[in-house]
């Protein structure tokens, strides 16, 4: 399992922890498909019986990292350019198909923020338990963007 992602099963529950705390656990390529290996694990696994969803410190997920996005699109870093489209079917879609289609409950503890990504992750839950400190945010029209992760469907 990655660094940026925690998963801990124990009674039949697993505990998915997103674990990028410094930058409010927002998806990059690494979390993204630690996340979609960790649904699979626990979609597949039958001891688990439930699953919890959580972020560490203050933010539950505040979506795509949009610093990663823009180095990635633009081909700095070395990188080549990303598709976004491409990057939507690979990463979002698996990870939204994996949790609103499962057998199992899905129960999103909201701990802080949970915007873009984050919100339709939270969202795709069975059940969302939200602290005070919790707030859903949709900010893809602020940027031209139509809503993903499942967001419409949902």
């Amino acid at each position: 399992m990655s660094d940026t992602l925690k998963l801990h099963i124990s009674d039949a529950v697993a505990r998915i922890t997103f674990n990028r705390p410094d930058r409010y656990n927002a998806f990059d390529d690494e979390m993204s498909f630690a996340f979609i290996d960790a649904l699979k694990a626990v979609n597949k696994d039958p001891a688990v019986r439930v699953v919890v969803l959580t972020g560490e410190g203050k933010a539950f997920c505040s979506g795509q990292d949009l610093k990663a996005v823009k180095d990635a699109v633009s081909g700095e870093a070395g990188a080549p350019p990303r598709d976004l489209g491409e990057s939507v079917a690979k990463r979002y879609n698996p990870m939204m198909k994996a949790i609103y289609t499962s057998p199992k409950p899905f129960v999103c503890r909201l701990n802080g923020v949970a915007a873009g990504a984050g919100a339709g992750v939270a969202l795709a839950c069975d059940v969302v338990i939200a602290s005070e400190a919790s707030s859903l945010l949709m900010a893809f029209a602020k940027i031209g963007l139509v809503p993903d992760s499942g967001i419409s469907y949902i």
